[in-house]
């Protein structure tokens, strides 16, 4: 499922400050994408970790510590995303049939 490009549209209507992560050059997006999505977020700011795709799997102390500079991910000092028990985890194959709808 490709997304139409009027979501981009509505970067200008969000109303809180907002992190832009970007993997970096390691990844296979153009850099020059999320740059773009953060100049029309209003109070966004972009945050590059060089981890590529998959920030927060390869890189989970960096990314918490960006998020946690716009007050995000921190429960209780813990230091961790909150996460879902696993029985509430969407499958892979739920993600393919909602992307198929």
């Amino acid at each position: 499922m490709i997304p139409t490009p009027a979501w981009r549209g509505r970067f200008a209507a969000i109303a809180t400050p907002t992190p832009v992560v970007a993997g970096g050059r390691a990844g296979h997006v153009d850099q020059k994408k999320p740059a773009r999505m953060a100049s029309r977020v209003p109070d966004a700011r972009l945050v590059t970790i060089g981890a590529g795709h998959l920030v927060h799997t390869d890189r989970p102390d960096q990314i918490l510590s960006a998020l946690g500079e716009f007050g995000i991910g921190r429960t209780h000092g813990s230091g961790r995303l909150p996460s879902l028990p696993s029985d509430q985890v969407p499958s892979a194959s739920a993600a393919t049939e909602r992307a198929q709808r």
